[in-house]
């Protein structure tokens, strides 16, 4: 048996997985994420949200006391010059400063005393993005859209990337998934770095999973461009196969044939795999020990109902996995994890109440 629980890569597993008080719902994303430890603590190798920059990250107080500093500086150079066009441009960069410290307010009181007819260029262009960084920040994403202009190829770099985040953040906010796709990988050819680079694929990735069979489909179908069906292909695949490993497996060596150097070799397909090795390795047999009788039967009753009736949603693949629930009302638990045991339990689930649990636990190897 002890083989048997040795299930998921980077998790520790005992001999018998116990778990004392299942959640309802716990079921449901049993088959495509790593288990819980012994005592139900969740892995610590989660990784956390990829972001893709146009909102700041948390700032520290210490930070926001030296970007606050900074901005003032900037601010009383901008009121010693004799020169508009430079005038205009310190406080452009006071602004940025604050809303890259989240000091939005006092930004926003910055950009108000700004002259926007003595701005030319680029500056003007700056401008409207700051007021259209701070829109996103305040949920009002159609004034962003409408603030970030589509910039031309001979538009400066920088403004076409930061242009493209704030529009994709926008269409984030505004549900519209597939602009926002579209931005994001209009941003990719334009960063020169390699991690943003993956980063922005990883924010792709994680937006195409978010879409239905039928709607990728449709997608497929629809594109023009060769690069960008080839990720909704990926995605249409990843959705229809990834509770098959070599199903899967055999898809995707299709898929990575018909599009040879694809940005999601370098990016996505790393963290696929892991997943897939999850897949794979899981239980296909569990053994649900309830106490379906008793004081607690009503507890035990609606997480059996629960967990039966996660596994009939995932029509996808429920006929792979079998499912055997185990009365603990009036067996003792030795007997009871014998019989499971014997009968192909690869993973048992409860018992539920404490005093069980204990008698589990002295249950020899």
């Amino acid at each position: 048996m002890k083989n048997r629980m040795q299930i998921f890569p980077n998790t520790v597993i005992c001999n018998r997985l116990i778990v004392g008080l299942l959640v309802l719902g716990f079921a449901s994303t049993l088959w495509a994420y790593p288990m819980t430890t012994r005592m139900g603590k969740p892995p610590k190798n989660g990784k956390a949200p990829v972001e893709d920059g146009t909102v700041p990250k948390d700032i520290k107080q210490s930070d926001r006391k030296d970007t606050t500093a900074n901005a003032q500086n900037l601010l009383e150079q901008a009121k010693e010059t004799q020169d508009p066009v430079k005038k205009q441009q310190l406080k452009l960069q006071a602004a940025r400063l604050l809303i890259n410290g989240k000091l939005l307010q006092q930004a926003k009181l910055i950009l108000s005393e700004i002259v926007q007819t003595q701005l030319a260029g680029d500056d003007l262009i700056n401008y409207r993005l700051l007021v259209a960084r701070i829109a996103v920040a305040e949920q009002k994403p159609q004034q962003a859209i409408k603030l970030a202009p589509v910039l031309s190829p001979g538009a400066n770099l920088e403004l076409r990337i930061e242009s493209h985040r704030i529009r994709a953040s926008a269409y984030r906010q505004l549900g519209n998934r597939l602009q926002a796709i579209h931005e994001l990988l209009s941003i990719a050819p334009l960063v020169p770095d390699d991690a943003q680079k993956r980063n922005l694929y990883n924010v792709v990735w994680s937006t195409l999973k978010q879409f239905s069979v039928a709607g990728l489909e449709q997608l497929v179908t629809q594109s023009q461009s060769p690069n960008t069906r080839a990720w909704f292909q990926l995605a249409l695949l990843y959705k229809q196969n990834r509770l098959n490993p070599n199903q899967f497996r055999q898809k995707l060596l299709e898929w990575k044939s018909a599009n040879p150097g694809h940005p999601a070799e370098s990016s996505v397909l790393e963290s696929i795999a892991t997943e897939q090795q999850a897949i794979a390795s899981r239980p296909t047999k569990l053994a649900l020990l309830l106490p379906l009788t008793g004081r607690v039967r009503v507890q035990a009753q609606a997480i059996r109902d629960g967990f039966i009736a996660a596994h009939f949603a995932s029509s996808n693949d429920r006929k792979n996995i079998h499912v055997k629930i185990y009365d603990t009302s009036s067996t003792d638990m030795n007997s009871l994890y014998q019989r499971a045991v014997s009968e192909g339990a690869e993973m048992i689930i409860g018992p539920l109440r404490k005093e069980k649990v204990r008698e589990l636990i002295k249950i020899p190897d």
